[in-house]
């Protein structure tokens, strides 16, 4: 009787102070809502002052002002990584990488396409003919799908840019080491629960 006294007021003496502690460094979360506005800010904001730049460098009187060059570049990073900027925040660089590599391929497609187009065909004599005129409007069509195509890449990735700090909350949460009393009674003893959580 003595005994399960013992064990009875050690039980509810230990009960209330199991301790948990954090086997890692204290762990940072990723906001969600952070990765996202990164990633759509990283996308509108370069491309806005791009335009800008371009706008404000075409009313120059020189061929190669400045402003252009600076303005297509700012466009080109917008278009490009900014959309993955959410997803570097978060860790998940395959996915920055796999954003970024859809819209350099849609694009570099694009624009030899277009190229072959304007040339008319090769030099070797294997030239096609289209009918005078028309070639703008297939550069245009051409043209008009790529931005389709890239923007639908650069929306997937600004979406998805919550589901990266989700994720990267989720697999890389802290590690709880719990130490607690315990009963066994098919031994009728009492002891210590230790379990961890991955």
């Amino acid at each position: 009787m003595k005994r399960l006294i013992i064990i009875v007021v050690s039980f509810v003496l230990f009960a209330g102070n199991s301790v948990a502690t954090d086997s890692a460094a204290p762990h940072k979360y990723k906001s969600t809502s952070k990765a996202t506005a990164l990633s759509t800010y990283g996308h509108l904001v370069p491309i806005g002052l791009g335009v800008a730049a371009i706008g404000y460098g075409s009313g120059r009187e020189s061929g190669q002002s400045p402003w252009l060059i600076a303005g297509t570049v700012s466009l080109a990073v917008g278009v490009i990584a900014g959309p993955g900027a959410g997803h570097a925040y978060a860790g998940n660089n395959r996915r920055l990488w796999q954003g970024i590599g859809a819209r350099v391929a849609i694009a570099g497609l694009s624009a030899l396409m277009i190229a072959a187009l304007e040339s008319g065909g090769d030099e070797s004599g294997g030239n096609f003919e289209i009918q005078p005129g028309l070639e703008d409007y297939i550069a245009g069509g051409f043209l008009l799908i790529s931005v389709v195509l890239i923007e639908h890449s650069a929306i997937r990735d600004i979406k998805d840019a919550e589901k990266s700090a989700r994720d990267f909350n989720r697999n890389c949460g802290p590690k709880k080491l719990s130490v607690a009393p315990a009963f066994y009674p098919d031994q009728t003893a009492a002891g210590v629960r230790v379990s961890m959580r991955f």
